[in-house]
């Protein structure tokens, strides 16, 4: 049963693919016929048309001979007068065309000499405006270092202050230190005592006052040096954008 199922499957599909073949087969057989019989109707109409252009082509030609027969006399009874306002018409025509010709020159002259000052003009005002430019980033940089050198100085000045306002209040504390000592402590030995102890006190507060101001010092030199670099830095590049411009003109755009 299992055989016989198979094949009968087989033969269902054998069925089916060559009814898909008949029917393919029989498309392209048809689609042969009538690209076939599209070209022999593409010849046919190609053979008329070719045996209508020759039929028009030969009546053409009897009647342009017909036409040349008749004015073969005319023409020859004129070609003397023909000849002469031919020879005339020939000679106005050339002296026509070399005044046009010095017309063009003359105004292709003067229109190159028009975009020759435009440019002149252009390239004057593009310079000008460019020095200007550059002079103003001078005293632009130039108003800048008063300006950073007058907050430096105002700072060192404030940070001085700020130190001196530290060791005053250090100072007073070791007083302030000294006194309750003193007044807890009597006797020669507790005088001895305390002029040691308020030397050593001393000693302390001008030691730290001494660090501190050196710290501000250092860093106040710090920032100057820092300072410094950086404005050297810009003028340097502000003279060599000036430099540029003074050398090749406001047309320079390597920067």
């Amino acid at each position: 049963r299992v055989q016989a199922t198979q094949r009968g499957r087989m033969a269902r599909r054998r069925k089916a693919q060559e009814m898909v073949n008949a029917e393919k087969n029989a498309k392209d057989a048809q689609r042969a016929n009538a690209q076939r019989e599209a070209a022999v109707t593409a010849l046919q109409a190609a053979e008329r048309g070719r045996a209508a252009r020759q039929r028009m082509g030969e009546v053409k030609s009897a009647k342009s001979a017909a036409k040349s027969a008749a004015m073969g006399v005319r023409g020859r009874m004129s070609k003397t007068h023909s000849a002469m306002e031919a020879a005339g018409a020939v000679e106005e025509a050339a002296q026509a065309a070399a005044a046009a010709r010095v017309q063009a020159v003359q105004r292709g002259r003067m229109a190159r000499r028009e975009i020759e000052k435009k440019r002149a003009a252009k390239k004057a005002e593009k310079d000008a405006q460019a020095q200007a430019k550059a002079k103003a980033d001078a005293e632009e940089m130039m108003r800048g270092d008063s300006v950073l050198k007058a907050e430096m100085e105002r700072r060192r000045a404030k940070e001085e202050e700020e130190a001196a306002e530290r060791a005053r209040q250090e100072e007073a504390a070791a007083e302030e230190a000294q006194k309750r000592w003193e007044e807890n402590w009597n006797g020669a030995t507790v005088e001895a005592m305390h002029s040691l102890e308020r030397r050593a006190l001393r000693e302390e507060v001008a030691k730290a006052g001494m660090s501190v101001t050196m710290g501000v010092r250092e860093e106040r030199k710090r920032e100057e040096e820092e300072g410094l670099a950086a404005l050297q830095l810009a003028r340097q590049v502000l003279d060599e954008k000036h430099a540029r411009i003074l050398r090749y003109g406001a047309d320079d755009d390597s920067d």
